[in-house]
Parts: structure tokens; sequence; C-alpha cells
């Protein structure tokens, strides 16, 4: 399943290099970042972040609601990783409705008014039998 993020959060994506030895950085990588508006941003092996021997991280700002795709390409090993992400927008799996954002979940945090706590305690009131029935 994809990642759900905020708009304007911050994303770290992560690309593990192995071959028959282990660990290894690439001879050279090229990851593609495609956003929901079809536009593309190229980053190089130089644009990476190396924390480790075989691991590679670059942060990205997500300015565009939708999904997004990113690929990283490598030579020596010869790798391709394809990963997508969803940025501000439900993805129809579980008992959240839109309004309801990754940050609200996690982060729980007191609701902002009796009509929001009134809300939330209807919906999980609505939400228990289904979610009963699907673990137990």
């Amino acid at each position: 399943m994809p990642e759900q993020y905020d708009l304007n959060e911050i994303a770290t994506l992560r690309f593990e290099y192995i071959n028959a030895s282990g660990a290894v950085d690439p001879a050279t990588i090229v990851l593609t970042i495609t956003l929901p508006d079809g536009t593309t941003i190229v980053k190089n092996k130089a644009d990476l972040t190396n924390p480790a021997v075989g691991t590679f991280t670059y942060n990205q700002q997500l300015t565009q609601r939708g999904v997004w795709r990113y690929q990283s390409v490598s030579t020596t090993p010869n790798v391709t990783q394809e990963e997508v992400l969803v940025v501000g927008a439900d993805l129809g799996i579980g008992l959240c409705d839109n309004w309801i954002l990754p940050s609200a979940v996690f982060g729980c945090a007191p609701c902002s008014s009796i009509e929001v706590a009134h809300r939330a305690e209807l919906k999980a009131a609505r939400a228990a039998p289904a979610t009963s029935a699907l673990l137990f």
C-alpha cells in the first residue's frame, strides 16, 4: 500500500542497493520523480544523501495533491526501483473519510471543538462493528 502524506510535508525517499557481497554503493544513480501534474524532477547520485554503504536518500517537499511516482535507476549494480506515494487524498482504504489527514490520525491531537469530538465519537461508534467483524 502506498504511503500517504499531507500536502507540503517532506518525504524521505530511500533506496538500498546490494549485490552478492552485500551492501554496495552503485556507480551511478538517476532518480526521477513524477509529480501528479506530470512534471518530472531528475536527480543524480551527487544530489542524494548516502548515510550508509548501499543506502541513499532524498528529501522531497510534496507540493501537489495526488499520486507521486519515483524511480531510481542505478548501474553497478544494475537496479531499477519504483515506488508511489499519495499526497492529501483518501486512499479509499479503511474507515477514514477525506477530512481525516494522516497528521490527525498519527498526531492524536485533542479535538478542537465539541462538534469535532461528537463527530469523531459517532464515526467510531459506526466503525466499531465493522472493525470487530474484520478482526475477529
